[in-house]
């Protein structure tokens, strides 16, 4: 017992290493990257205890914020294309690993207890998303206890992915725009849109945006997006057609009396001036 104790705290403190490290040792040679990248992902996949490792370890935030910084107009990484495939796969395993993420910003009419609890309650409440990738059970390294297969991530980590800050908008800009693993990352967004309105109203307005603005070669990203965040059965699933579609208005207005005409006008020729 104590030996696997002692190996568990070796690999605590290597992971601990290799994540403090990346950023700098990544900007120095971007080809390094996806070897970071490929071992935290391969070490997510490995066991729920990995898992719950890195999840701890802020491994999002950490990887938010290292996509955050890529600038692909930038000589370096353009010159370099840095591999950031791994990257969002990596967020995408561990944010599809929970049933239900919750947004902190949920808990402040909660009565007052710890955040863990907080989130417990919310979880078990509002269900699975549709877009929740259970962990296997097949594990036999390591006997874990019920408190230890219940994976959460620390609220730092959850305000990074709901947008608390405009500087978290990067890494939706950037893997959107980029088209990463695009199904994938589609799946993820979709599933932290469920039972979520206010972060489903922030990627309305992201897919919106992305849609008017690309290119037909820059498209494609964004309308994958827009098809699995409109499949999210939750509560709000009617609101998000809307934002995306519009609310069918059918609009008269009786036109000014005359000799000549008095007949309502509707649609297209309600419109004084097609330009306003």
């Amino acid at each position: 017992m104590m030996g696997g104790e002692v190996r568990m705290q070796w690999i605590d403190e290597a992971v601990t290493q290799l994540l403090d490290l990346m950023p700098n040792e990544c900007q120095k040679h971007w080809m390094r990257l996806d070897t970071y990248l490929t071992f935290i992902l391969d070490l997510a996949k490995s066991h729920p205890y990995m898992l719950q490792m890195l999840a701890c370890k802020k491994t999002v935030t950490r990887l938010i914020d290292l996509m955050s910084k890529y600038n692909p107009t930038s000589l370096v990484y353009s010159q370099a294309n840095p591999p950031l495939e791994s990257l969002v796969l990596a967020i995408n395993f561990i944010v599809r690993s929970i049933p239900c993420l919750v947004d902190p910003a949920d808990l402040d009419d909660m009565e007052e207890l710890d955040i863990s609890t907080k989130i417990m309650m919310l979880t078990s409440e509002r269900g699975a998303s549709r877009f929740y990738k259970p962990i296997s059970k097949s594990f036999s390294m390591l006997e874990l206890s019920q408190e230890e297969q219940t994976l959460t991530l620390p609220e730092e980590c959850l305000r990074n992915l709901f947008m608390h800050q405009k500087s978290n908008k990067l890494f939706y800009n950037n893997t959107s725009e980029r088209g990463f693993v695009r199904e994938e990352y589609a799946k993820m967004v979709a599933h932290l849109c469920y039972a979520n309105k206010e972060f489903s109203r922030k990627i309305a307005k992201h897919i919106l945006k992305g849609t008017n603005k690309s290119t037909a070669e820059e498209i494609g990203p964004f309308l994958e997006l827009m098809k699995q965040f409109l499949t999210v059965n939750d509560e709000y699933f009617d609101i998000r057609m809307e934002w995306i579609f519009g609310v069918a208005d059918f609009c008269v207005k009786n036109a000014s009396y005359t000799i000549y005409n008095s007949l309502p006008k509707v649609g297209i020729a309600n419109a004084d001036n097609i330009g306003s």
